[in-house]
């Protein structure tokens, strides 16, 4: 993690989305294809003055589309969820990260017959 104020953009041979979430985790300010054309090294720098992150196009476009994705899903699974007692949703939460029957029931501390009734009203 970058410690001081410093503006650093990484140039790469070829831009990548992992490896710009890598870098933007460390604090970078910016990442970009060394080959780019002028016209984006200026307005990479513009950007990165005025405390701005910069990223080509291509990793903002996949950047955008993963942010939509998890949207997607968060509000799909609120919306699975809203006719749930809040017991049911913690055994469809259990259930959706891969625990069995006798997961549920050891970790809500509750009996197998508890957990197939609430699996039972969930479907």
């Amino acid at each position: 993690m970058i410690k001081n104020k410093n503006k650093i953009l990484i140039l790469d041979r070829t831009t990548e989305y992992k490896q710009a979430q890598s870098w933007l985790s460390k604090g970078v300010n910016g990442y970009g294809n060394s080959l780019m054309s002028s016209s984006f090294l200026i307005s990479a720098v513009e950007a990165i003055s005025n405390d701005y992150i910069w990223l080509p196009p291509n990793i903002t476009t996949a950047f955008l589309k993963n942010m939509t994705i998890k949207k997607n899903k968060k509000n799909l699974e609120e919306e699975l969820f809203s006719g749930l007692t809040n017991a049911e949703k913690k055994v469809a939460t259990l259930l959706k990260n891969g625990y069995t029957n006798i997961n549920i029931s050891e970790e809500l501390n509750i009996s197998i017959n508890t957990v197939k009734t609430h699996i039972k009203h969930i479907y």
